[in-house]
């Protein structure tokens, strides 16, 4: 199922893969509330692009943020305190070939 919003530039779309509680999650973790609203981030597995399988390309997203910090780094911060690094890193190889 895809939503386009009113509020994206023309062409761009969000694709909502899953509801959690009665709010949209999108592809890249988050959660959208409302419209205007910030959105939160979700933790998970390691599977940074949300593929099924946690692998080499998840291993080199959470790689090349390392260090980067924030309330907007999306589905890297695989567990959502704010800041990607070793703890994040060490979910993704813990999990390695997981799903794949």
């Amino acid at each position: 199922m895809a939503w386009f919003s009113p509020e994206a530039p023309q062409n761009e779309q969000l694709v909502i893969v899953g509801v959690l509680a009665g709010q949209f999650v999108n592809h890249d973790g988050t959660i959208k509330l409302n419209a205007g609203e910030a959105a939160c981030c979700v933790s998970h597995n390691g599977d940074v692009d949300a593929n099924g399988c946690v692998d080499d390309a998840d291993l080199l997203a959470v790689l090349f943020a390392f260090g980067n910090s924030g309330s907007n780094l999306g589905r890297v911060d695989v567990n959502c305190d704010g800041v990607v690094d070793d703890a994040d890193l060490l979910q993704v190889l813990f999990n390695f070939g997981s799903g794949c």
